[in-house]
């Protein structure tokens, strides 16, 4: 009887059997061999989960193929059951069906190989029966020491990494003879790193990220010349035609996150095209880093300088030396530089330790006397002596220059006099000169104003003395407005001087001439003729005193029908001073003045009175309803 148990289910023939027919069943056997050693298509019912390739016993049958390509459609991966399973070989496998799905290749109950459609896998059945398993031939693949992938031909070739959630491929794009990585199956989708025959290589998207999860090197460049030359060059190269003024050439950023996670730039440096001319190239660079959340420009170096802190931020500068922290200091907050100090108290601020002095400047090291300060070759000469200053001036070294100017512990100053000579008390400056009338001058040489400041603690200028040449006058002034001046033919005026003159505009029915009330009513002038400081209030009817003095006033109602008994200026809204007047129709418009000695803020109104009259009309009469004053010292 014939068996078919090896693993190409060829037909064994026992002895004495196949009388006749022996060399026919041998031929089939070797054709079967050869098949076996083939290629062979089988189909797949369409959209069918499950198929069954079992390889035929002593006939022809693709499942025998040593290159099976499985055809048909599917909607879903078909799992695909190659038997016997004591049938024990290799197989090149190729999914060709169409709907893109996979087919999953088993021969028992045990491992699976999947193959994706358009794919072709080595796979290899262990024959082991019901827990026959199939492999994958190639998972672990070790070539050498060459492989060579494509045949010269015009074509795209390529080694795919079949990521689970991403594709990579490493591939020649043939029409531009360029090796590239990228992201896909397929050359030339979402390349990633580019080389060309030059050996340059291009990053497409402008984006290369070197990750490394300690603290080593991520990046090495290594020169291994051994000349005298530079060594490893990194170089930045921007190449475009239209290079214009301000480009920027190239940027090194140093990044990190901060504690809410976002992606910060903290430091970077950029380098700028200054003038882009042909021969006659600037360019500069800059070191930026990030202050407070905004990006400053700490250092940048410029054609013609090297600026720190262009942008103008709150940033210090500190330059340390040997043996001092703050040799120079800059004070970026307060616009101040130090010496020797980190906390200036004014524009320029040098500490010194000891008794080193703090500025010496030496026209001759030689020379056993040293000055403060020495300038012009001892032309001026600045001295500290006793707690005073000491201005000298004159061509002779040390103690025989002559002294021009002293300043005493004091702080009082003494010019053409010797320290010793006595001072007034509240002096704080005297002039003296030895034979001849003293004078102090100020003179311009191109006719401009010139004059002498009064200020506070604050540098405020409050008060000055103003000559003009334009006019030939002088000014006492404030800080803006003239309070006195004096012309070239002596006369002397008083522009801010106080003065006003008030009337009605419209009668004021309803005046209660009474006592009666908190404050006493008074009359409203709601007119000006004229007020110098803008010192009556029209509202209230109240002159507001601008400063201590003793003041002029004259005043009059006409209350016409009404005959006033009295009438009173009334300061601070009580009375102050006035006069009586005779009940008669001759007195509806009474007439008073006086003389008032007020402080700063004092107010000054003008009372009508009558007992009993509660609601009179004041008429706006310009010659008998008015108010004036004036500022007398």
């Amino acid at each position: 009887m014939a068996t078919y148990v090896n693993d190409l289910r060829l037909k064994e023939i026992g002895t004495g059997e196949s009388s006749g027919t022996w060399g026919t069943e041998t031929n089939v056997n070797l054709e079967l061999i050869g098949e076996a050693m083939g290629y062979g298509t089988e189909a797949i019912t369409t959209n069918a989960d499950t198929h069954a390739s079992t390889v035929a016993d002593g006939s022809t049958d693709a499942a025998r193929s040593m290159y099976i390509k499985y055809t048909g459609t599917l909607d879903s991966a078909c799992t695909i059951t190659i038997g016997p399973n004591t049938m024990s070989r290799v197989h090149i496998i190729e999914n060709a069906t169409s709907g893109s799905q996979n087919i999953i290749i088993k021969q028992g109950s045990g491992a699976e190989v999947t193959i994706p459609n358009g794919f072709v896998k080595a796979v290899y059945l262990d024959g082991a029966g019901s827990g026959a398993a199939v492999t994958e031939a190639f998972a672990d693949l070790s070539i050498g020491p060459n492989l060579r992938i494509g045949n010269a031909a015009a074509e795209d070739t390529a080694i795919v990494f079949d990521g689970n959630a991403q594709d990579f491929y490493i591939g020649l794009d043939d029409s531009a003879d360029d090796l590239i990585i990228g992201l896909g199956s397929t050359v030339g989708t979402t390349p990633i790193i580019s080389v060309d025959e030059n050996k340059d290589v291009a990053i497409p998207d402008g984006s290369l990220t070197i990750t490394t999860g300690d603290n080593s090197a991520a990046l090495t460049v290594k020169s291994t010349d051994t000349d005298a030359s530079i060594g490893p060059i990194i170089d930045l190269s921007r190449d475009n035609s239209d290079a214009a003024d301000g480009d920027v050439t190239g940027t090194i950023r140093f990044i990190a996150d901060d504690d809410g996670n976002n992606q910060t730039t903290y430091v970077q440096l950029v380098s700028k095209i200054v003038d882009a001319s042909d021969t006659t190239e600037d360019g500069s660079f800059h070191i930026e880093t990030i202050v407070a959340g905004s990006t400053a420009q700490r250092i940048d170096v410029l054609a013609a300088e090297t600026v720190f802190n262009e942008g103008s931020a709150d940033i210090d500068f500190r330059v340390e030396s040997n043996g001092n922290a703050n040799m120079l200091f800059v004070d970026g907050a307060n616009d101040r530089i130090g010496i020797g100090t980190n906390s200036p108290d004014n524009l320029l601020h040098i500490k010194t330790t000891g008794s080193t002095p703090s500025i010496e400047l030496e026209q001759d090291a030689g020379t056993s006397y040293k000055s403060l300060i020495k300038l012009a070759g001892n032309d001026l000469e600045i001295r500290g002596s006793s707690g005073s200053m000491e201005f000298y001036t004159g061509n002779n070294d040390g103690d025989s220059s002559t002294l021009a100017m002293s300043i005493d512990s004091s702080q009082r100053v003494l010019i053409g006099a010797d320290s010793g000579d006595a001072f007034n008390a509240d002096s704080m400056l005297r002039l003296q000169r030895t034979g001849d009338r003293v004078f102090i001058q100020i003179k311009t040489d191109t006719d401009q104003d010139s004059g002498i400041l009064f200020g506070n603690t604050s540098d405020d200028v409050h008060h000055h003395i103003l000559y003009s040449p334009s006019n030939d006058t002088l000014s006492i002034k404030g800080q803006s407005d003239t309070h006195i001046k004096s012309d070239a033919a002596g006369h002397v005026t008083m522009p801010k001087q106080s003065s006003f003159h008030v009337r009605r505009n419209g009668d004021q029915s309803g005046y209660n001439a009474e006592t009666s009330g908190s404050p006493m009513e008074v009359v409203v002038f709601n007119h000006e003729e004229h007020d110098t400081n803008s010192d009556f209030n029209t509202t209230t009817g109240k002159f507001t005193a601008p400063v201590d003095g003793t003041y002029y006033f004259q005043a009059a109602v006409y209350t016409q029908g009404n005959n006033i008994g009295q009438q009173w200026f009334n300061v601070n809204d009580a009375r102050a001073a006035g006069t009586d007047t005779v009940n008669s129709a001759a007195h509806e418009f009474p007439e008073a003045s006086a003389i008032l000695k007020l402080d700063a803020n004092d107010t000054v109104g003008f009372k009508p009175y009558k007992a009993g009259a509660t609601s009179i009309t004041v008429t706006a009469n310009v010659n008998h309803t008015w108010f004036r004053g004036t500022l007398l010292h």
